[in-house]
């Protein structure tokens, strides 16, 4: 879903890798036999090499994965493989063996700690039985985001409870590594993300200013003379709609009615001027907003048709055409959204309008 956390730097991640395989290596020698010893050190050849499930395959080809007897070594590498697959259940399995194999008592104490009292006096542990629990917490997480919609509610539950567990008493330690500090809000991340994505509908009104330049044209009966006329029309549209929105995605059907005045005037042979004339301008459209970092302002296209008319004057021996228009737009429309109403505008042109169309207004949720 996009909200893992960064986790360790890679540096340090390779360094705890290589600290922890060394130590175990001492006794290692110990545990196991010539065939097994260069059956690990292949392991940790393809495990460099980022070849995770080769890795595994020669270990299982000589251990006992399964088993809390196998050494540390061997399951170690073993679940950092899994964690790289992607198989976190397989390496969370492999981190509890490793705790129950070399730190069961002290395990035991601060787990029983931790649910009596909290993180208050937490016994100290050694850095390795830390590193399982950051491990741990940090599959579970992993398992969480990805399988969400796999795991049941009590599924969920416990691992987020887990998870929790382990990050606050690494939180009360003096372990070095602090990428764990992440987990927690990565959770949290994909709660808000889960909110986020789900869409609402509701209802809305506005009212807003608008203006545009139209241009029809004046015939002059006697001779046919045809010039054009323009009209600017100024004026406050009156409207509200419907939408559909998360906090990434807006759809929406808006519109609003104008009965504004306009100045009509020719610049040509013919002259023709009227002031304050009535116009009626209907827009209605759908409108599809983007909302960038799921924020209070978005952005997007609205594509509306529009109807217009006028009450002109017409002089003796002379008739209008195209007084009445029903075109459609295409509009760049941004919102800023403040509460429960917000501020919009919207500029782009109409198929047969002369200029450019501006509107700009404030909307009001219902």
């Amino acid at each position: 879903m996009g909200l893992h956390g960064a986790g360790a730097p890679m540096v340090l991640k390779s360094l705890i890798i290589t600290i922890l395989l060394a130590i175990t290596q001492v006794s290692f020698a110990q545990k196991i036999n010539r065939q097994q010893n260069v059956a690990f050190k292949k392991s940790k050849q393809l495990y460099k090499d980022k070849l995770y499930q080769q890795a595994i395959d020669m270990l299982a080809s000589q251990f006992q994965l399964s088993s809390s007897d196998t050494p540390s070594g061997a399951l170690t590498l073993a679940a950092y493989s899994y964690e790289k697959l992607e198989e976190y259940n397989s390496a969370i399995k492999l981190y509890y063996a490793l705790i129950q194999a070399s730190y069961k008592l002290k395990n035991s104490e601060i787990i029983q700690s931790y649910k009596s009292e909290g993180t208050d006096d937490l016994p100290e542990a050694p850095d390795k039985l830390y590193l399982y629990y950051h491990r741990i917490a940090e599959s579970m997480v992993n398992l969480y985001l990805r399988d969400y919609e796999k795991l049941s509610s009590q599924e969920k539950e416990v691992i987020r409870k887990r998870a929790t567990m382990y990050v606050e008493i690494l939180g009360e330690s003096e372990y070095e590594d602090d990428s764990y500090d992440n987990i927690i809000e990565r959770f949290e991340k994909h709660d808000k993300y889960l909110v986020d994505v789900v869409f609402h509908s509701s209802w809305f009104l506005s009212a807003s200013y608008i203006s545009y330049r139209n241009q029809l044209s004046i015939e002059r009966q006697s001779d046919g003379l045809v010039v054009p006329i323009n009209s600017t029309v100024d004026g406050l549209c009156i409207g509200g709609g419907w939408k559909y929105e998360s906090a990434f995605w807006e759809y929406n059907l808006n519109g609003c009615f104008s009965a504004a005045t306009m100045n009509v005037d020719t610049d040509s042979a013919i002259t023709y001027q009227q002031t304050g004339v009535s116009s009626t301008t209907l827009m209605v459209g759908p409108s599809v907003l983007w909302k960038p970092k799921s924020g209070d302002v978005s952005i997007g296209i609205h594509i509306p048709f529009i109807y217009n008319t006028g009450d002109y004057t017409v002089p003796s021996g002379y008739s209008i055409s195209n007084d009445t228009l029903l075109t459609y737009g295409y509009f760049l429309e941004t919102n800023w959204k403040l509460s429960n109403w917000g501020i919009f505008t919207k500029f782009g042109k109409a198929a047969q309008f002369k200029s450019s169309l501006w509107v700009v207004g404030i909307n009001l949720g219902l």
